[in-house]
């Protein structure tokens, strides 16, 4: 009997090891092994004030980021446009955003691709390098990331 409840014991504490082992984080660095893709290293606020947009045509989302280290998030229709939350931005190690909310904190990396600039969830990151490997295009990515054309940028 005592050796049955020692083997329960293990065969339980190795499936609960199994089941709360979490993914690996994807580096950073995998970004800089893909073509075409510029990692920022550095990043100021008034490159990064404005709209930030996923647009998927006739609806989306947009993060708008005010020069006061405001932000306001809108989700938008052909004919509306919805605030759907708020709170304050800023620049977190010289190269992330970062969204804050009295809910929820979020990071965001910064990267250059087609003539995009696409702020990545770091819960996203291993999503959005698949799908830079897959060859898509800047304008397919701004349908599921956030994203940025600079002025001046040829439009799609």
């Amino acid at each position: 009997m005592k050796y049955k409840l020692i083997l329960l014991l293990i065969s339980i504490s190795i499936a609960y090891a199994g089941y709360t082992q979490t993914e690996e984080p994807v580096s950073i660095d995998s970004y800089r092994k893909i073509p075409g893709v510029k990692f920022i290293d550095t990043i100021s606020e008034s490159f990064i004030t404005g709209e930030l947009m996923i647009n998927c045509t006739f609806t989306g989302l947009i993060v708008r980021l005010d020069p006061n280290m405001s932000y306001k998030k809108y989700d938008f229709t052909c004919v509306s446009k919805t605030k759907i939350g708020q709170g304050t931005w800023s620049i977190f190690n010289n190269r992330m955003l970062e969204l804050k909310n009295e809910n929820s904190r979020k990071l965001y990396d910064i990267i250059q691709y087609d003539s995009y600039y696409f702020f990545v969830e770091l819960a996203e990151r291993k999503k959005f390098i698949s799908a830079l490997k897959d060859k898509t295009t800047g304008r397919s990515l701004n349908t599921e990331y956030l994203a940025k054309q600079p002025p001046g940028s040829p439009t799609r």
